[in-house]
């Protein structure tokens, strides 16, 4: 990967963050040399960088949990570094509804199960100032069986993980913030 994570940089208010005894980081361009091979990793939060990057946390993690807020639309495709995101509200009203049937179907394609596929499935429509982003391996990296897109929401970061408002504690070394 050709980017750098940021150590301890400014991190959204998580509760607990002083508690959770694992490593942080901000993802800011990417994860480059960071040591991940074997770890329990959790990434919190999908954006642009985050659908790009997360193939190679599922290569590198022996765990990938990830918490998602707000799906994100992922078109098919793949751009490079500069252009892995782009704000549609430029596009017209009919180039976003196109681009959002493209991403629905690709969406449909790659994700067979239905309760899955409607975690990942937005509730705004494409084309609304919002990023979006282009990957061929999203979806199937989030579908391998060491990961998990988690939806309940995060009430704080514990000593050894991040505890949802489920009360579920799922336990990480490495804590990942997108964003």
């Amino acid at each position: 990967m050709k980017a750098a994570a940021v150590v301890n940089a400014a991190y959204p208010s998580l509760r607990g963050l002083e508690a959770y005894a694992g490593l942080k980081l901000v993802l800011a361009h990417g994860l480059d040399g960071m040591a991940l091979r074997g770890l329990r990793v959790a990434l919190i939060g999908i954006d642009a960088q985050a659908v790009r990057l997360l193939p190679e946390l599922a290569r590198q993690a022996a765990v990938l949990k990830v918490f998602q807020h707000t799906p994100q639309w992922v078109l098919p495709g793949e751009l490079g570094p500069q252009g892995d995101a782009l704000k549609p509200a430029a596009w017209g009203p009919l180039k976003a509804r196109v681009a959002q049937w493209r991403a629905r179907r690709h969406l449909h394609r790659q994700v067979r199960e239905p309760w899955l596929r409607r975690q990942l499935l937005p509730q705004y429509r494409l084309g609304t100032g919002r990023t979006v982003s282009f990957s061929n391996e999203f979806y199937p990296a989030l579908l391998q069986p060491h990961c998990e897109l988690v939806t309940w929401p995060i009430d704080r970061l514990c000593e050894d993980g991040i505890r949802t408002c489920d009360g579920l504690v799922h336990q990480v070394d490495c804590v990942i913030v997108a964003g």
